[in-house]
């Protein structure tokens, strides 16, 4: 080998090794993916309930000589997001006489006033009846997410979004009687003083539960060399090749 193919061939060799420093550095210089953050959040789901009060075993007086006694309650929900609540009320005369027709059939009156003041149910019936009154809040639920950085945050920013409405707020409950035994019969009549009835109270309401959501997501994206590079590359080993 001649002296000047000699210094070529070591001139291409160190052409080749700076070459190849470079374009590494360049690559590992690159970032290998690129990380984005999402708010960290819950999932909020609504679970539908159905719950219910004791029941109200009760009694109205009609009386002849003294003063009448209806019957007055007030009762209350403890539970925030109320759907619907639903009041049946049961009750039957225990007395009557007649034996082909029922005669002397009572007639017994519930009236129902909401939180609001409003008059829900004024109904009257007699002999025998089961009446139910359902009235609603027009709740419905519609957060389904929550950014929150811990649950207990979450659960905070959710209470603030609750309906408080009717929630521990009384509904009165006013019932009244009218005998229908006839006043020739005075000791029918005054054995028949009123009635029993009962009154059952349920309700639906929605309680919420929450669920971590996925905190963070990565995008990968590949390190792959540039056009320019591989075409450096190319040119490089080109080079090396032709003269050795």
């Amino acid at each position: 080998m001649e002296k000047t193919d000699k210094i070529i061939a070591v001139v291409c060799v160190i052409i080749i090794i700076l070459a190849g420093i470079g374009i590494w550095q360049s690559l590992s210089s690159r970032p290998s993916g690129k990380k984005i953050e999402l708010p960290k959040g819950y999932l909020v789901t609504w679970e539908r309930k159905i719950g219910a009060l004791p029941d109200i075993q009760g009694e109205a007086l009609d009386r002849i000589i003294s003063s009448d006694v209806p019957y007055t309650v007030n009762v209350s929900i403890d539970k925030d997001n109320l759907e619907n609540v639903t009041f049946t009320l049961i009750w039957e005369d225990d007395h009557t006489y007649g034996l082909f027709r029922r005669k002397g059939l009572d007639k017994l009156t519930l009236v129902i006033t909401d939180p609001d003041g409003i008059e829900i149910c004024n109904d009257t019936t007699e002999g025998n009846a089961t009446v139910t009154i359902k009235t609603s809040t027009n709740f419905v639920p519609t957060i389904t997410y929550i950014e929150a950085n811990s649950l207990e945050e979450a659960e905070r920013k959710l209470e603030e979004n609750y309906s408080h409405k009717w929630k521990d707020e009384p509904f009165r409950i006013y019932v009244s009687v009218k005998v229908g035994e006839p006043i020739f019969r005075p000791l029918k009549r005054l054995r028949d003083k009123g009635n029993n009835f009962t009154i059952k109270i349920s309700y639906t309401y929605y309680e919420p539960r929450l669920v971590e959501a996925s905190s963070h997501e990565e995008l990968e994206e590949m390190s792959a060399p540039s056009v320019n590079e591989t075409k450096a590359l190319e040119m490089v080993f080109k080079m090396g090749c032709g003269r050795v």
